[in-house]
């Protein structure tokens, strides 16, 4: 809804909206597919009801309220990638109310994304519920673009059927090079504030799995979802009316509503991929300042495998329905929940110390025309080998190893085409580790992680131990085979914000050499949701929105205070809306439509 004050363009004529080609001079938008739909606005879900699928998920990756001085507190609201821009692929089908995907999404969905909108992150909110944890033709598509376009990721969403236990997630999810997402619970005080007046069990927090969230694993075994974020009570941008974005009669308005589903939690991964992208091209490795002649363009598999290298383990799945019951989730990975919460500061490092050399090494760039680029050419090539040394403080080390696997075959019980494995070595001691991931697991999957604790090392302490990482090309069936690969240390210096400071811009970030002020990128990303999302963010700094909370976080924005209006799911494409609340969270729309007025009032003021 290019109506809403997080889209919206006071600049832009409005009569010269044109889809299906590049758009120029909107501060937001860059393309617009209209799909199979025929029509260029976020319309009703249901025939009763609306509840802008698109608008609210381009708002959690993208959105930003345009005006500062008016929209004050609704600043909060933006979305991770706030600076960014937006290539938008419109699925539905008003007629039918249900959406519509190509029969190849690969060439008449992705492509376009990719070519005229300039989109390299592509974010899907949806699924097929009628192929369960299949690898369909769709699934297939996705890992065939990414093995043309190397510097694209595609995520989609695990899908709202979790609670019918494993092997629930659905295609498209289901492909090997992508990302597929699932839904973790939003922070403690989000759940005593939607819950009141009853009180929350102390596992209603951010290290629970929702319980719709979709599971593992695929027909053929392997490990879906992939990661999780929050996906309980994400308050976006909200359409309003149905009026073309070409209408002279457009009137903004920034309304917010909370949903809960996977297709929430999956542009929010979506926007801390853009943030890595960023981190990358605006070469801030390896020195962790900006520097612009170490600029690496990432592939897809660098940005997965660092996005699966920050995930932090979850311990429960919850259930708000029947919320004294819950269920333990064991080990670090798992069918349930992946390899876990992306948290990026765990990775993202900006500079070093002489205690902690290492902090983050990593490889997978996307052409072979830097030093970042590796690849095999058979099987019996030698093994890509690292040393590198751990740090006096260091209490846990990480190793993750990706790559983008040639498209798998539909039907087959095998889906791997090419098979890397990755070992850590101890050189001090001999000691091997090996991927979370059992030696079965790791023949099916074409990403592994290592991790090893303080408590594995002798002594308990990592203090100037000598290490090596080799990557073996155990099958190449297909050549070449480029990988990433991604090592780092807890001891990241990470970035420093104020949490006396309410404001969402102008942030000081403290560096090992220096100091960076508004981290922020116009780099392409893009949001296919049922449509896509382009563009490259910032570190924003989000908060997770009680009435009178200032608590900070550097990875997302989730809470506000505006309920929602929750439609069924009454077409075959998943839908993210879910859990309709209850009478007291009706009241909290009433208590927030006095803000709604004072809003308006401003934005009358400024026609």
């Amino acid at each position: 809804d290019l109506s809403s004050c997080y889209f919206y363009d006071p600049n832009y004529d409005y009569s010269t909206f044109v889809t299906e080609t590049a758009i120029t001079g909107h501060r937001k938008l860059v393309y617009y597919s209209e799909g199979y739909n025929g029509d260029d606005h976020d319309n009703a879900k249901s025939a009763t009801s609306n509840t802008y699928h698109g608008t609210h998920v381009t708002g959690t990756a993208a959105g930003l309220a345009y005006n500062t001085t008016n929209y004050g507190d609704y600043q909060k609201y933006n979305g991770h990638a706030y600076n960014s821009k937006v290539a938008f692929y419109d699925m539905e089908n008003d007629a039918s109310y249900s959406l519509w995907a190509p029969s190849n999404i690969d060439t008449d969905m992705f492509l376009p994304m990719y070519s005229t909108g300039g989109a390299r992150i592509l974010t899907n909110s949806w699924g097929d519920t009628s192929d369960v944890a299949l690898y369909t033709s769709h699934a297939r598509d996705v890992d065939q673009f990414m093995y043309d376009y190397p510097d694209s990721l595609i995520l989609f969403a695990a899908g709202n059927t979790g609670s019918t236990g494993a092997s629930s997630v659905l295609a498209p999810g289901t492909n090997k090079n992508g990302i597929c997402v699932g839904a973790s619970s939003n922070d403690y005080q989000t759940w005593e504030y939607n819950m009141y007046p009853d009180t929350p069990p102390s596992y209603f927090d951010l290290n629970s799995l929702a319980e719709f969230s979709s599971r593992g694993p695929t027909s053929d075994g392997r490990l879906k979802p992939d990661v999780v974020a929050p996906g309980y009570y994400t308050s976006s941008a909200e359409g309003s009316g149905t009026t073309p974005v070409n209408s002279s009669s457009t009137t903004v308005h920034c309304e917010t509503s909370q949903s809960s589903g996977t297709s929430m939690s999956t542009p929010a991964v979506a926007g801390n991929a853009a943030l890595i992208r960023e981190y990358f091209v605006k070469g801030y490795y390896p020195s962790g300042i900006e520097d612009s002649s170490a600029t690496i363009t990432p592939s897809g598999a660098l940005l997965k495998a660092m996005l699966v290298q920050t995930a932090q383990a979850l311990e429960y799945i919850i259930d708000d329905t029947t919320p004294t019951t819950s269920t333990a989730l064991s080990g670090n990975v798992n069918y349930e929940a992946g390899f876990g919460r992306i948290q990026i500061d765990k990775v993202m490092n900006f500079g070093a110390s002489s205690s902690n050399p290492m902090t983050l090494y990593v490889v997978g760039a996307a052409t072979n025309t830097g030093s970042n680029y590796e690849e095999f050419s058979s099987s019996s090539d030698s093994d890509y080998t690292h040393t590198f040394v751990t740090g006096t403080t260091t209490t846990e080390l990480r190793v993750t190893m990706a790559y983008t696997d040639s498209p798998g075959t539909v039907g087959s019980s095998t889906i791997l085409v090419n098979d890397l494995d990755v070992t850590l070595t101890n050189t001090d001691t001999g000691t091997v580790y090996t991927p979370e991931l059992n030696s079965e697991q790791g023949a099916i999957n074409n990403i592994e992680r290592i991790l090893v604790g303080i408590s594995d090392m002798t002594g308990n302490t990592f203090s100037n131990v000598n290490w090596r990482v080799n990557v073996a090309p155990t099958t190449i069936s297909v050549a070449s085979q480029p990988f990433a690969l991604v090592i780092s240390t807890d001891q990241i210096t990470q970035l420093a914000y104020s949490e006396s400071d309410p404001s969402i811009s102008g942030y000081t970030y403290e560096e090992g050499g220096g100091t960076l002020t508004d981290f922020t990128g116009d780099i392409s990303i893009s949001i296919a949701i049922v449509m896509v999302i382009l563009t490259m963010l910032v570190v924003s700094i989000k908060r997770y929105n009680q009435p009178d909370s200032m608590v900070h976080a550097i990875y997302w924005k989730f809470v506000s205070r505006t309920y929602t209006k929750l439609s069924s799911c009454i077409y075959k494409v998943f839908c993210p809306c879910l859990v309709k609340r209850d009478e007291k969270a009706r009241k909290l729309r009433e208590y927030d439509d006095e803000d709604d007025l004072e809003l308006q009032a401003a934005i009358d003021a400024t026609q």
